[in-house]
């Protein structure tokens, strides 16, 4: 099973993949074999700094949650968003907000390797994106970013994936953007598994007079 984690230190997106299912496709009257996974949990953790003034008290929230999972699921790989986002303009303000964010990120990969007992692998968010098929209009902002990802994850994950908007509808419920990252990111762990379990065609050199 996969997990993918979407790390801030407010709130931390989850999301976990089922073990491979064998889900054949039936192409022009021909039955293609293939594997899919399916999403078996989506939430957030609330990690509100009112509740949870400091890091210490926000990975006891983590840790709680992670023996949780690892006592209801058999996690095998886990992948989580690297925690540069958007762009910063080198303020000390800023400075403090990224090495917090590292810090805390640095914690929760910690905390999976050691209560998961498995390498905890980083991934690009802009990378995860393109994998699951989602692009930005140029001009499009933070804001309307993250409705882009939610609306493609519920168009490709349908009923799995549990959403609503807030009271005034405008806008989705609080953590539904963060657990819409998590299932990108757990999604592009199940490519990056898939891409790395694919043995090359070719397993020597070979000539063009060798393969003629």
């Amino acid at each position: 099973m996969i997990l993918g984690l979407d790390v801030s230190t407010t709130k931390i997106g989850v999301a976990i993949l089922s073990d491979p299912i064998d889900s054949p496709l039936n192409v022009n009257g021909s039955v293609v074999p293939r594997q899919r996974r399916e999403l078996l949990l989506s939430e957030h953790w609330d990690l509100d700094t009112k509740k949870y003034p400091d890091l210490e008290s926000k990975m006891e929230v983590v840790m709680a949650e992670l023996s949780t999972i690892r006592s209801e699921y058999n996690i095998t790989d886990v992948y989580i968003e690297e925690h540069v986002k958007g762009t910063f303009h080198f303020r000390n303000s800023n400075i403090r907000i990224l090495l917090q964010l590292a810090t805390f990120n640095g914690l929760v990969r910690w905390a999976c390797y050691d209560l998961l007992e498995t390498k905890v692998i980083p991934v690009a968010a802009r990378k995860a994106r393109t994998t699951y098929g989602i692009s930005f209009p140029r001009t499009a902002k933070s804001p309307e970013r993250k409705k882009i990802v939610v609306q493609k994850v519920i168009e490709k994950e349908g009923d799995k994936f549990d959403w609503s908007f807030n009271r005034g509808g405008k806008n989705y419920a609080t953590g539904v953007d963060d657990r819409a990252d998590a299932v990108v990111v757990a999604r592009f762990g199940e490519y990056d598994i898939k891409v790395r379990g694919d043995k090359p065609f070719l397993t020597q050199k070979m000539s063009v007079e060798n393969i003629t």
